[in-house]
């Protein structure tokens, strides 16, 4: 491997504040767009549908993660805490659907599924949901420092 001249470094580098832009062609669009689908065409809802719901397709796991509000990462730390792997797609073939379905109920997921999936949102909610996220993010740094403060 060859080290690249100082210029090229300096080339390579961008402004923190840009974001990468999500494109029609992420794949994870695809997966929130048919999970969403899913729960929107679902009769009922109930921690037994939403078992099946993730049994048919697992990747939609981090759909009902988002419909609490978790992040990808909050998802693999609850069920990595409380059901011992982070991997919702092992889980599940281990038969423990139901079991991800409970630990996530415990945020409301039925509640919040069913109030949700029929309302209308107003492009002022997707800016409002957005702002919250700047608060989410701050709190998340304060709770990190708290441990950091106690061991000082």
């Amino acid at each position: 491997m060859t080290a690249g001249s100082f210029d090229d470094f300096l080339s390579s580098l961008r402004r923190i504040e840009e974001r990468q832009a999500i494109g029609p062609e992420d794949p994870t669009l695809a997966v929130i767009r048919s999970g969403a689908a899913a729960l929107a065409a679902l009769p009922d809802v109930t921690e037994e549908t939403l078992a099946g719901l993730i049994r048919a397709n697992p990747a939609w796991t981090r759909v009902l993660g988002l419909a609490i509000g978790f992040s990808q990462e909050q998802l693999a730390s609850t069920l990595r805490s409380r059901l011992g792997s982070p991997s919702s797609s092992a889980l599940i073939r281990a038969g423990r659907a139901a079991e991800i379905v409970s630990v996530l109920n415990e945020s409301q997921l039925v509640e919040g599924v069913g109030a949700s999936r029929g309302q209308a949102f107003t492009y002022a909610d997707v800016l409002i949901a957005r702002y919250g996220s700047r608060g989410r993010a701050g709190r998340a740094i304060g709770r990190g420092r708290i441990p950091e403060v106690s061991v000082q």
